[in-house]
């Protein structure tokens, strides 16, 4: 559960680093609220769904899985 909280932080922390130090890295407020609730909800799935698989295999393909679509998912986005 740690683990993809703290992913999601990272990432969020990313972004708002990138907002001040990156020039045409423009962000505004609904941006951040976004992509709050956006890895919010992939840490959240991830942290409920693991503690109900009791496989250590089937754990581990689905975090890979519930890791990579949002990141498939927000390169997506981010691209346009």
């Amino acid at each position: 559960g740690r683990i993809a909280w703290s992913i999601a932080s990272a990432l969020w922390m990313t972004a708002f680093i990138m907002n001040i130090a990156w020039e045409g890295w423009n962000w505004g407020v609904m941006d951040f609220v976004f992509a709050t609730v956006y890895f919010s909800i992939a840490a959240g799935s991830v942290d409920l769904l693991s503690r109900r698989i009791r496989s250590a295999g089937q754990r581990r393909a689905l975090i890979g899985f519930l890791v990579i679509m949002p990141m498939l998912i927000w390169g997506m986005l981010a691209t346009g």
